[in-house]
């Protein structure tokens, strides 16, 4: 049972420019039956790989196309007000080269 997943997004500049974007992703989960702690430990990893995965495809091909269709651009800005600016006239030119930072950490655990 998924409870909560969710990204935060930072931007980094190098030289002035956009340079990539720092990605974290969170999902925390329980599982309705018992599992060995090994199992758990390998499940925990796996999801984090797929969502990993499954994100880096994702932004590949939003690259291809030159479209944020995720709002990442907006979600940029939010995290650095100061920045906004400097996202918004370079995000045009930028956003199809930009290189992701990309942690996932995933917390799955039983319920006892």
């Amino acid at each position: 049972q998924l409870h909560s997943s969710g990204c935060s997004i930072k931007p980094i500049f190098s030289n002035g420019g956009l340079e990539s974007l720092e990605i974290t992703c969170n999902v925390d989960g329980t599982l309705i039956e018992l599992w060995s702690s090994e199992t758990v430990r390998r499940l925990n990893e796996q999801v984090e790989y797929m969502v990993d995965d499954e994100l880096r495809q994702t932004l590949a091909c939003l690259q291809e196309m030159n479209a944020d269709g995720v709002g990442l651009r907006r979600q940029a800005g939010m995290q650095t007000p100061g920045s906004w600016d400097a996202i918004q006239e370079q995000w045009q030119d930028s956003f199809p080269f930009l290189s992701f930072e990309i942690t996932v950490k995933a917390k799955i655990t039983e319920r006892f």
